[in-house]
């Protein structure tokens, strides 16, 4: 799973809640770097837990031919 947070300690206290997992790993950015970082890592590793296919490509907040431009 990849997601974005302003505060990474509080959404992985959301995530415990709810879903099982046994580590994370949060790389600090800038706030207006989130949907890039985030989209970029959904096109590159595929996470099983990441939205839907549409068109062959998972959902990510950016497309990827966005972010290669």
């Amino acid at each position: 799973y990849v997601g974005q947070s302003t505060n990474v300690f509080s959404r992985i206290y959301t995530h415990l809640q709810t879903k099982k997992f046994d580590s994370y790993v949060f790389i600090p950015c800038e706030n207006e770097m989130l949907d890039k970082l985030e989209s970029l890592y959904i096109h590159f590793l595929s996470p099983p837990l990441n939205g839907n296919l549409h068109n062959g490509n998972k959902i990510a907040p950016l497309p990827l031919d966005t972010l290669l431009k």
